[in-house]
């Protein structure tokens, strides 16, 4: 799940977050086998839904002037 959740992490960060939270709580039943991972994930998937927030107006801008 950690590892799931990290590769998702940079495609769509909701399913970045989903699976690396599963993997964080399947890490600690497991003494802690994978939570690197699963708090990798985590931060990436934050990160990148962060950048898309804040990019997301310069990306419309930049389409709609590519469109005329």
């Amino acid at each position: 799940m950690a590892v799931a959740g990290l590769i998702l992490a940079f495609f769509s960060p909701l399913f970045g977050i989903i699976f690396s939270s599963m993997g964080l709580s399947k890490a600690k039943q497991l003494n802690g086998k994978g939570r690197g991972i699963a708090i990798a994930g985590i931060v990436v998937s934050i990160l990148n839904f962060v950048l898309t927030i804040l990019l997301y107006p310069f990306i419309i801008e930049w389409l709609e002037g590519f469109l005329e």
